[in-house]
């Protein structure tokens, strides 16, 4: 466990659903964010392609607002199964 990357939503995805019987909400928006924090945090804030990653406010806000949704999904799930 200490040598996975917890921001490879896929193979996140996949443990906590064989270790803990827990399905994930939809990851693909929060999956292509993570692209961007690739980009932002090793290519210096540039894609693949040279291009500069722009981020606004707004996009940070809607962010918060998906992981906060994102997690409390995962959260009440495992609330769920404990209480079963």
């Amino acid at each position: 466990m200490l040598d996975v990357i917890y921001h490879n939503l896929p193979k996140v995805k996949n443990m906590y659903r064989d270790a803990l019987n827990v399905e994930f909400p939809k990851i693909e928006n929060i999956t292509k964010v993570v692209v961007t924090r690739h980009d932002l945090v090793h290519r210096n804030g540039k894609t693949k392609e040279g291009e500069q990653v722009e981020v606004s406010k707004k996009m940070v806000s809607e962010l918060l607002d998906t992981i906060e949704k994102f997690i409390k999904e995962i959260d009440d799930e495992i609330r769920d199964i404990k209480a079963s």
